[in-house]
């Protein structure tokens, strides 16, 4: 894993500001650094040595290109793989992050055809196949990527995303020209750059707990979106996709396997994803939480590495959100290197310097035991695997057995479901019964939505958010429903079944927006490469082929996966009830982040942004504290807001740490 950041510029640049936009990136890339400046020939002229990783030359163009790399080595350690890497026939250069975990494929492949190497990275591989094949190259890439490549004889930048999005990049563009980075801090460091706050991300943010789409939270700022190409000639930009994860699903339920069948295949499959995912120069091992999905990927790597493999697990004081006990299970029962960490409510004194890692409002509250988990890790190894993709390509999570229930609730007659809902509504709930009753309304409320507005992971309504937003935010976002981005989703997909139209909302946005940004973040603050076998393309493309009568199966979920772990996992983690990786910030806003939440929201200068009424914020930790009402993730939310406005806007250098870049 590394940073990449660079810049094409019309003018002049000041070298020393991109340099320093670079090693923004340092904790991505704590081992190496590098960049390279193709000025036009007078300018080139005019310049003095900066330093010895600081390589120019002509760019033969009347503008600049730079390119800068922070390395975190994984392979090939020496300086042979240091970045940006030049291919010194076409004249090509590379800043790259990830891992292609079939470099040695394409490598083997190109020097068939008679190219020759000079290292011996899954970097190299991807230049010298670019020489070969061009931008559809990137097609035969299998692995976690984000790269920006210069095209020295067309005169155009390539950058390149992998298919689901797992690593991140960011860019801005203007008449002057162009800027790229892994992160937003980067961008910022780039003179030009305004921070003027997306109003619309923000409203965006509050509804999902992060910002969706190709948006940033910044208006001159935005991502490229996975599976996508970005190219920058002659001053212009243009998308290009090159993977649709829709086109797979099609024709799924048209299967003449059998059961028997897809759990062999689904098995073997698995186990060549997680294989693969063990190349390295460095040491490597898991996160463990005792669900299936980490579970198998531990089983698995312990078929190739045998006893001993290090496994990492985090867990909380509060007993309904504690885990630990069946990741002990499935440490003893592979009898692995097992590690634990128990997160205190106090790690929140962290968050100041988690809100800059992860750059945008973020209101995953499970990023900080993530973070604290990877900071664990990184003491014993540089890389992990995790469980991440298996409940979107097997249909886990519980949003899908919700479906159902809805759906079984709908065919409940009017009349029944009036008289219900009123005995409901009049209820009182009491301290013993309030969260199920809680629990009960809320699938009511979402129960009687089209399926395209029922959001199970919702922070604020929109209601709510109405009642929360002060007038000139209510005014700046007037006609803007953020579940929006869910209705056309869903009409894009409308000739899926219910299961597949779930898959591919959380594919295409939950995955890369959430889950991703928390697990690249999170490991990357702590110098950790993290790898998802679940998440291997060739793995997702042959499950969306499976019907999905395959994944749900009554009201069990990831049936064929289950069944295809029998023989590897004990049945009591097969079969026990999908936890999730909570967090008890319910317990914690009640407690300790208490106060902290009433200083941060209450202070002059948050209610002095203009954005939310005084009075309800009040409400809300009102209600909250004395338990008539659960807003936990609401507060989260906010507390999470107004830190990153200290942060980024207040104080826009942030907590970052002194760069260092020997």
């Amino acid at each position: 894993m590394c940073g990449i950041f660079g810049v094409i510029d019309s003018l002049l640049p000041d070298l020393d500001p991109l340099i320093r936009a670079t090693h923004l990136l340092q904790h991505r890339g704590p081992d190496d650094w590098g960049v390279v400046a193709l000025l036009p020939v007078e300018l080139l002229k005019t310049q003095g040595q900066v330093d010895k990783r600081v390589h120019m030359q002509s760019s033969g163009q009347n503008y600049s290109v730079v390119l800068g790399h922070r390395r975190l080595s994984i392979i090939d350690l020496t300086e042979s793989g240091r970045q940006p890497m030049a291919d010194r026939q076409s004249g090509n250069w590379l800043t790259f992050n990830g891992e292609i975990y079939n470099f040695k494929e394409i490598r083997d492949d190109l020097e068939t055809r008679g190219l020759s190497f000079q290292s011996k990275t899954d970097s190299e591989s991807l230049l010298l196949a670019y020489r070969v094949w061009g931008k559809d190259a990137v097609s035969r890439l299998r692995g976690m990527f984000a790269f920006a490549l210069w095209d020295h004889a067309d005169g155009k930048l390539v950058l390149g995303r992998d298919r689901i999005g797992k690593k991140p990049l960011f860019y801005y563009h203007d008449a002057q020209g162009f800027a790229f980075a892994s992160e937003l801090k980067a961008l910022l460091a780039v003179p030009r750059i305004k921070k003027q706050i997306n109003l619309d991300a923000l409203h965006d943010y509050l509804t999902f707990g992060y910002v969706p789409g190709q948006q940033t939270i910044f208006n001159e700022i935005k991502k490229v979106p996975p599976g996508h190409l970005l190219i920058w000639q002659n001053g212009k930009i243009s998308l290009e996709q090159y993977w649709d994860l829709n086109h797979f699903f099609e024709g799924s339920g048209n299967s003449v396997m059998s059961i028997k069948d897809w759990c062999q295949e689904t098995k073997s499959r698995l186990a060549d994803c997680v294989q693969s995912r063990l190349v390295s120069d460095v040491p490597v091992g898991a996160f463990l939480s005792g669900g299936i999905d980490s579970s198998a990927i531990v089983g698995f790597m312990s078929q190739v590495l045998g006893k001993g493999v290090k496994t990492f697990s985090i867990g909380f004081r509060e007993s309904s959100f504690n885990e630990l006990r069946y990741a002990r299970k499935i440490a003893d029962h592979f009898d692995t290197e097992h590690h634990e960490f128990i997160v205190e409510p106090r790690a929140t004194d962290m968050l100041r310097d988690l809100v800059w890692y992860l750059d945008e409002p973020f209101a995953d509250a499970s990023v900080l035991p993530t973070y604290l988990l990877a900071k664990l890790a990184r003491e014993h190894v540089k890389v992990v695997l995790t469980g991440d993709g298996g409940d979107e390509s097997f249909a886990g999570y519980e949003s899908y057995l919700g479906e159902q229930y809805s759906n079984l609730y709908g065919k409940v007659p009017w009349s029944l479901r009036n008289i219900f809902e009123s005995i409901l509504s009049r209820a009182p709930e009491s301290s013993k019964r309030n969260a199920i009753l809680r629990r009960t309304k809320r699938f009511i409320e979402k129960a009687t939505l089209p399926q395209e507005y029922r959001e199970w992971r919702l922070i604020f309504s929109h209601a709510a958010k109405q009642a929360l937003y002060s007038d000139h935010l209510k005014n700046s976002v007037e006609g803007r429903d953020s579940l929006e981005l869910r209705v056309r989703a869903f009409e894009a997909a409308q000739v899926f079944d219910w299961v597949v139209r779930l898959q591919l909302w959380d594919f295409h946005v939950y995955l890369p927006d959430d889950l991703m940004v928390k697990t690249d973040r999170a490991t990357m603050a702590n110098g950790l490469e993290a790898r998802s076998p679940f998440l291997d393309h060739q793995l997702i493309e042959w499950s969306a082929s499976m019907p999905s009568s395959l994944k749900i199966r009554g009201w069990n979920t990831k049936y064929i996966l289950k069944e295809s772990l029998r023989n590897l996992l004990p049945s009591k983690i097969l079969h026990r009830r999908k936890q999730g990786f909570g967090v008890p910030i319910s317990a914690w806003f009640r407690g300790e982040l208490r106060e902290m939440a009433e200083d941060l929201l209450l202070s002059s200068k948050s209610v002095g942004r203009g954005y939310f009424k005084r009075d309800c914020i009040e409400a809300l930790l009102r209600a909250h504290v004395r338990g008539e009402a659960d807003h936990a993730y609401k507060l989260w939310s906010l507390v999470n807001l107004e830190l990153w406005h200290q942060t980024f806007v207040d104080f826009p250098q942030g907590p970052s740490p002194i760069l260092q870049t020997t």
